[in-house]
């Protein structure tokens, strides 16, 4: 979806906006809070900047707005966040016929830019918060202890804003995971239908980490984890339940099957076959046909 900025900055139909002068020690210390508010914003809202030194948190309540940075446009429908490093040019506005409702957050301090790094490192600069997510209560909570001037403003507000940025990084580790499990799940799909389709030759762990583009220790770890196997088992078990179905579907001899299932001698594939089956081949034969 291709999204047009405008020239020009327009203001929000509505909301409140609370600005905050730190003291030195939280600049120096503390994260802590530049301006904050709670917007609904018209069709036509648009904003641009840049050189600003603050990183803003936009929040959707409803609606659904864009933002373009670095290039990218990025959604931000009900429920998403994104994090901002304002020294950076920037541009956001809400969609063509519809309404934003949003909550934002100026901020600096602290390890704020190592957050920010975190997130764009991770190419998840958009980030989904879930239901029962504090962060929309912390930013409400901000405003109301600005607007009743707290005169410990500066102490919540760092811890407040940590809160926010934790949660987050929550919802960040959720995305990753999603994305390494399908990623994990697409090469172990490869590779079984490689052994499928191979288990008869030669086949070796190598071949099998080489598939699925990773290396052969790596590709160990995760197809165990993924499948309750290694892949020397699993590919032990493919053949084995080749070799049982020949057993009781046909009059191969043991020879035979064992060639045809991919051992290379018929000591091996007895082993094997006992040691998964508790009997030997001919056994199991006599037992199931």
């Amino acid at each position: 979806m291709e999204i047009k900025f405008d020239e020009e900055g327009l203001s929000p139909l509505s909301g409140n906006s609370f600005y905050h002068i730190p003291s030195d020690t939280a600049m120096s210390t503390y994260y802590f809070v530049q301006s904050l508010g709670h917007f609904s914003c018209a069709e036509d809202y648009y904003t641009k900047r840049i050189g600003y030194k603050s990183f803003l948190l936009l929040y959707t309540v409803s609606g659904k707005g864009f933002v373009k940075v670095r290039e990218k446009v990025f959604e931000l429908s009900t429920g998403r966040a994104i994090l901002i490093n304002c020294m950076e040019y920037h541009e956001y506005c809400t969609g063509e016929g519809a309404l934003w409702e949003m909550k934002w957050l100026h901020f600096n301090g602290s390890s704020s830019e190592g957050y920010f790094k975190i997130l764009y490192e991770n190419c998840y600069a958009c980030v989904d918060i879930i239901g029962d997510s504090p962060v929309s209560d912390h930013l409400d909570e901000l405003m109301t202890l600005l607007k009743n001037n707290d005169k410990q403003f500066d102490i919540k507000a760092s811890c407040l804003i940590s809160s926010i940025l934790t949660e987050i990084m929550l919802a960040q580790s959720i995305l990753l995971e999603d994305s390494t499990k399908h990623t994990v799940d697409s090469f172990i799909q490869k590779v079984q239908t490689f052994i499928q389709k191979n288990y008869i030759s030669k086949v070796s762990t190598e071949d099998m980490a080489n598939i699925a583009c990773i290396s052969k220790f790596h590709f160990i770890r995760l197809f165990k984890k993924a499948t309750g196997y290694s892949p020397y088992e699993y590919l032990m078990k493919y053949r084995i339940g080749k070799a049982k179905m020949l057993l009781t579907q046909s009059n191969l001899s043991v020879e035979e099957i064992c060639t045809g299932v991919g051992f290379g001698t018929t000591c091996h594939f007895i082993k094997i076959f006992r040691l998964l089956e508790g009997m030997p081949p001919l056994k199991y034969r006599k037992y199931w046909k």
